[in-house]
């Protein structure tokens, strides 16, 4: 009780002491200021009452004895009222409350209660809010207000003022960049006095200010609340937000934010959606984009790539999926196609999908000729975005290959008796398949040819069908001496066609393909030997590298007064050495095989033949083979990685070096790249120990070759 009478006296002398004497009938009161007033009849006193910002306008009435009176708010028309009336009478202090007001000026109108006419004081009080208020106007779209991104701002929705409220907020924020836009809005009342609803709806639009992208409510039992927009796979460009109270009679303040929360991968540069915009892929290399993001309705439906590669050989193109950051939980479905040079015709497809969660695939395409390759890839629905990173790698055929043009008889290669060669067919691009290659050979006299064909697989991730036909014509390209078909099953074969005593001339010969639609690598010999008996007839005749040394294997079918085989070597393919002696089997109808290791190669090319000595002395050679050892060698130490594992690596000269680790799905999670290094032995660090334990592909490139060894950790 003495708490009230005390708050009494304290607002009877802030009245006084603000107040100020006016005539009857009312005039100016100023904002947060008193004044005394004299009713002296029935005739209403009129004040006025300017404010300067939003708030709740607070008034208080002391009616002095005898006087009985009312009072009343009226909005800026006078006739609208704001608040109930209220009465003071026998000295009483009545106060009136009206919220959500927006600037302006409102009247307050003080009359009797019949004739208890009587002297009052009138007081007035603001109380603004906290949050500072959106700049106005922002009603529309095409005044929305900016809000910078990963930024906040206040504002204050709702408050009226002459029969018109602020009933929307428009706002812009400009994004930089693909990923997950995020809006949070929190809502505040006005003052500690204010006891209003709050219920607030946020919507946000794409630039057209119509389509919308997300919408929240942000109500929490009327009091104040927070709430999350959350909308993934966002292009940049300009946003609008709209905040608007859920009731046209409700007001509230709120603090209102963005965040943009981009990928961990970058995109891909745009514009890239057709074949004549394609990105250049290095080979071997990869690139990251981004796909089926979003903006002003569109979406980025398709990326294109385009590889070039420079040899035959098999192409691999691996694609991993990725969510956009922690908080995206798109569906993730991509498909990739690879197409020919004219970006129609299909050559390999995979689809990238793991129960809408990241994953990796990979499309193998052999049997590709050089040229230029282009990579469509696109969401599997049009609705769905996706984040990716996208590689390829060209493995090589081992053998070399033939020089072209050579599809015909007139652009024959010509090859030397006794002398092996190397061969690439039915390898294909733009649409045309290498389905024919031709050699043309001139014997000197009168004789035996012996022509010797096999075939073999590009690498190690081939499985192409191997069948092959080999046909001899005359010089007139036309007539046909013989044909043998190397067959094993589908797999590598050898084939060898002989021909008794053709007259001295030049031959022609075709190597094709059974089918049209088949390719292969292949190695092609021949021998010739003058007309007379053969003492010996060679199967076959070739050699391999192994670490430092250089197997070679031959096989005979018949041996007559066959004494046995000098193995001569020459770094020239011309001048030659003996390094060795095979015994033979001295006559013989059976198929015999024999084998030579030479444990001294040389740095670069070796060339091998068989120097077939008969028991009288007589001799005749084989044909020539040449392997490529290039003193080339590479380890590595330690296995399982860690990180005190090494490379080991022997240049037979100046090369570029890179290596790649990747993971069992393609990936690549470390590259080294050690760029122009010259002729040596090298150890380089892995530096491993951050690898979490799995199986890795270790890919050593030299000069676009790429080496490849598998490794735990």
């Amino acid at each position: 009780m003495k708490f009230k009478i005390l708050q009494i006296v304290l607002i009877v002398i802030t009245m006084m002491m603000f107040s100020k004497v006016v005539s009857a009938q009312g005039g100016e009161l100023p904002l947060n200021n008193s004044v005394n007033g004299n009713i002296t009849s029935e005739t209403t006193d009129v004040w006025n009452i300017s404010t300067t910002a939003d708030g709740l306008l607070r008034l208080t009435l002391h009616a002095t004895v005898p006087a009985d009176l009312y009072l009343t708010l009226y909005d800026n028309d006078g006739t609208t009222v704001l608040g109930n009336q209220i009465e003071s009478f026998s000295s009483s202090f009545v106060t009136l409350s009206a919220d959500g007001l927006a600037p302006g000026t409102y009247h307050v109108k003080i009359r009797p209660h019949s004739t208890a006419f009587g002297a009052y004081t009138l007081a007035d009080s603001l109380f603004t809010t906290a949050l500072a208020i959106d700049a106005e106007p922002n009603g529309t779209r095409a005044t929305a207000v900016t809000l910078a991104q990963n930024n906040s701002t206040t504002g204050h929705a709702g408050y009226y003022y002459n029969n018109k409220r602020d009933t929307v907020d428009w706002y812009k924020v400009t994004t930089d960049a693909d990923g997950l836009f995020r809006v949070y809005l929190t809502t505040a009342r006005g003052s500690i006095y204010s006891n209003n609803t709050l219920d607030v709806n946020v919507t946000l639009y794409d630039n057209d200010g119509t389509t919308q992208l997300g919408s929240m409510e942000v109500f929490n039992a009327n009091g104040p609340a927070s709430n999350i927009i959350t909308t993934d796979g966002l292009a940049p460009g300009t946003y609008y937000l709209k905040v608007q109270p859920f009731s046209t009679s409700e007001f509230a303040n709120y603090t209102i934010s963005d965040s943009l929360i981009m990928p961990l991968f970058v995109t891909d540069a745009e514009p890239n959606g057709n074949r004549s915009l394609a990105l250049t892929i290095p080979l071997n290399g990869s690139a990251s984009g981004h796909l089926g993001y979003y903006y002003n309705n569109d979406r980025d439906t398709a990326d294109w790539y385009k590889v070039t590669t420079t040899a035959d050989g098999l192409l691999r193109v691996y694609l991993t999926s990725a969510r956009g950051g922690t908080y995206s939980n798109n569906p993730l479905d991509i498909n990739v196609t690879l197409y020919d040079n004219d970006g129609s015709t299909q050559l390999g497809s995979m689809e990238v999908f793991n129960a809408n969660g990241p994953a990796s695939n990979i499309i193998t395409t052999d049997g590709l000729a050089p040229g230029t390759y282009y990579l469509k890839v696109q969401p599997f629905s049009t609705s769905e975005f996706a984040n990716y990173t996208i590689s390829d790698s060209l493995l090589l055929p081992i053998i070399t290959t033939d020089a072209e043009p050579n599809g015909t008889a007139a652009t024959a290669v010509v090859i030397l008796p006794n002398v092996a060669t190397s061969g690439h067919l039915g390898y294909y691009y733009n649409n045309r398949r290498d389905s024919t290659d031709w050699y043309k050979i001139t014997t000197g006299s009168a004789g035996f040819l012996h022509l010797t064909l096999k075939s073999t697989r590009g690498s190690i991730y081939s499985n192409n069908t191997l069948d092959m036909i080999l046909y001899v014509y005359n010089s007139d390209a036309s007539t046909l001496q013989g044909s043998v078909e190397i067959f094993n099953g589908g797999g590598p074969a050898t084939g060898t066609l002989n021909l008794n005593t053709l007259p001295a001339g030049t031959y022609y010969i075709k190597v094709t393909n059974f089918s049209s639609s088949q390719f292969s690598n292949y190695t092609f010999s021949d021998s010739t030997v003058e007309a007379g008996p053969l003492p010996v007839t060679f199967i076959d005749f070739n050699g391999t590298v192994h670490a430092d040394q250089a197997s070679l294997h031959w096989s005979t079918a018949t041996e007559l007064n066959n004494k046995g085989f000098e193995v001569e070597k020459s770094m020239d393919g011309s001048i030659f050495s003996s390094i060795g002696f095979v015994n033979g089997n001295t006559n013989s109808s059976l198929t015999n095989n024999y084998s030579y290791t030479d444990n001294k190669v040389l740095s670069g090319f070796n060339y091998y033949r068989l120097k077939q000595v008969d028991l009288d002395g007589n001799f005749r050679y084989s044909s020539t083979i040449r392997l490529d050892f290039k003193n080339f060698g590479w380890a590595i130490m330690g296995n399982p990685v860690n990180s005190n594992t090494w490379i080991q690596l022997q240049l037979a000269k100046t090369s570029v070096v890179d290596v790649q680790v990747m993971g069992a799905d393609g990936r690549i999670v470390k590259s080294i790249h050690k760029g122009t290094m010259d002729i040596g032995t090298y150890s380089m660090p892995l530096n491993a120990g951050n690898l979490t334990p799995g199986t890795y592909i270790v890919r050593l490139i030299v000069d676009k070759v790429s080496f490849i060894k598998k490794v735990i950790k």
